[in-house]
């Protein structure tokens, strides 16, 4: 037959691939017994978190830094401009009572990760003013065809996205920011990546049932992704 897909590469067209993800997910676990039990549990310990306290949206959009930036205040200490990534890029730090801040709505994106409630995450980095996180996290939908919808949702790039997540976490387990602890331990979880399970995700567990959760939410991912491939 004619491989369309290589033909449509070769002639520098980008094209999506037709193949449904959650058809396949669901059936690697029905075939496998322990991937399934995995998968039981960790939607188990996921239900059954509960954030110790209920997370109150405040705006994390840098003002003071940016009252700073625009006054001149100190501009060897502080990023040049309120581009998310200028405080790595230059090894700045934003004013203390935005770190505090966002240090604060780190946390509560965390706990919202460890229950499982990715869109309600999404929607609490809106409230807060930070748009453009609440689209970094939203990548981990597997490509599928919805029927209700007659259309293919998803991310048909997760992978790249995986990769992206895992290149934050391990950024941001550089800083020295107090926000860094969750902001490394969110995006490892999303990122499956097995190597950062000890370094930046167990470090912010509490309990027993947080140590199982990244572990299973960290071998699960990685071996369906790698059989994905």
């Amino acid at each position: 037959g004619v491989d369309l897909a290589s033909r449509a590469a070769a002639a520098g067209l980008h094209t999506h691939s037709l193949h449904d993800e959650a058809v396949e997910e669901e059936a690697m676990r029905l075939a496998d017994p322990l991937l399934d039990l995995a998968s039981r549990t960790l939607g188990w310990l996921q239900a059954s978190s509960r954030p110790p306290t209920r997370p109150l949206p405040q705006n994390v959009s840098h003002r003071s830094t940016a009252f700073r930036i625009a006054m001149a205040d100190s501009p060897d200490a502080l990023p040049s401009s309120l581009d998310p990534d200028a405080p790595a890029r230059e090894t700045k730090r934003l004013d203390p009572e935005d770190e505090f801040e966002q240090a604060e709505m780190l946390r509560s994106l965390w706990h919202f990760i460890r229950s499982g409630q990715v869109l309600r995450a999404q929607q609490f980095c809106r409230d807060c003013h930070q748009w453009w996180r609440a689209a970094s996290l939203g990548g981990g939908e597997p490509w599928r065809y919805d029927e209700e919808g007659r259309a293919w949702v998803g991310n048909p790039n997760r992978p790249l996205w995986r990769m992206a997540c895992k290149a934050i976490a391990d950024r941001a387990l550089s800083s020295p920011s107090d926000s860094s602890r969750h902001e490394a331990a969110l995006y490892a979880a999303l990122s499956c990546s097995p190597d950062l399970l000890p370094r930046a995700v167990l470090p912010v567990c509490t309990g027993w049932e947080d140590g199982l959760w990244a572990r299973l939410a960290a071998g699960g991912g990685w071996d369906v992704a790698e059989q994905q491939r």
